[in-house]
């Protein structure tokens, strides 16, 4: 915001003695107030558009390393200080929350991924992929009753959603539940295909 400009002292018009003509004179001028520093810019959404287009080149040359026999370590922590960036300017943005979440399960860290996906399922409690998400991270904590809630939360919102059914199924066999596990197996394959 600028200081508001001095106004300009008015014109005076004298005639000449000599030719009698008008002579236009300037009275003397104020001094410019100095201006107010500029506030630093906010962040615009087009960074958002850009970080996340970072983020996908990460993914990106990750998957190519992975097809070449290479097994690089992925970089975690450059994904979630990405991640931080966008939260910095839209700190609800549900898929930064969510994406944030997976990195940090990928790191181990379940505890403060499910901190993430509360923070989703706040804003909406029916997203069925970050409930999915939720039951991840509770199965890593070794909170399978817990986890198995919220996969089938996220299944009873989408009976097809083909990655919840694995994850119960993935957790029914840590269960002992070998039947019921492979049928579910079977089931999220077939809806893998059929959905792409």
């Amino acid at each position: 915001m600028t200081a508001p400009k001095a106004s300009k002292s008015p014109k005076t018009t004298r005639v000449s003695k000599v030719s009698k003509t008008p002579v236009t004179t300037k009275s003397s001028k104020l001094p410019k107030a100095p201006k107010a520093p500029k506030a630093p810019k906010a962040p615009k959404a087009d960074n958002v558009k850009a970080l996340f287009a970072e983020i996908a080149d990460v993914m990106d040359s990750f998957q190519a390393s992975e097809t070449e026999d290479q097994l690089n370590p992925f970089d975690y922590d450059r994904v979630v200080r990405l991640i931080d960036m966008i939260l910095v300017i839209e700190p609800d943005n549900r898929d930064a929350l969510n994406y944030k979440g997976m990195m940090l399960v990928g790191k181990g860290e379940n505890a403060k991924a499910i901190e993430c996906f509360d923070g989703v399922l706040a804003i909406n409690p029916g997203d069925k992929e970050v409930l999915n998400n939720k039951g991840i991270a509770l199965y890593g904590l070794g909170r399978d009753a817990e986890a198995l809630r919220f996969v089938d939360k996220s299944i009873e919102l989408d009976p097809r959603f083909s990655d919840a059914l694995m994850n119960k199924a993935v957790i029914l066999h840590g269960l002992g539940k070998e039947s019921e596990a492979q049928q579910l197996m079977e089931k999220a394959s077939a809806f893998s295909m059929i959905n792409g």
